[in-house]
């Protein structure tokens, strides 16, 4: 792991500060955790943002498995979201190509206003 991404996640309150030996950051066992964690849900698509909202509720421990386990389960459910998103859109532009009309009224593309991306379920 980089100490510049070290250093940044500690900038950005996903990291305690740590304590230095030797002009050395020491990492403590809980800090390690945090790290795994953080690395884990970032590479699953969290953003930092949210990665930093799951770990606010835990300044007093490290996250456990279950904490990481109920962060994965609703990574997926935004992830079944976004691909049935993505199928809906999917259908409407191949039932667009086959029309070829761009009449306004009757073409999905033209006549709908765009969906929102819902947001995905924040835990304390």
């Amino acid at each position: 792991m980089p100490a510049t991404t070290l250093r940044y996640w500690e900038q950005a309150g996903l990291l305690p500060a740590q304590e230095r030996a030797g002009g050395q950051r020491r990492y403590s066992l809980d800090a390690i955790r945090r790290i795994k964690f953080i690395r884990m849900a970032s590479r699953a698509g969290l953003s930092l943002a949210d990665i930093k909202t799951l770990l606010a509720g835990h300044l007093d421990r490290s996250p456990t498995f279950a904490d990481w386990a109920a962060a994965a389960r609703d990574q997926l459910a935004a992830i079944d979201q976004r691909i049935a998103d993505l199928g809906r859109l999917r259908a409407t532009i191949e039932e667009c190509l086959a029309c070829g009309c761009q009449h306004t009224r009757r073409c999905k593309l033209l006549s709908t206003p765009p969906r929102r991306p819902q947001s995905r379920p924040r835990r304390p």
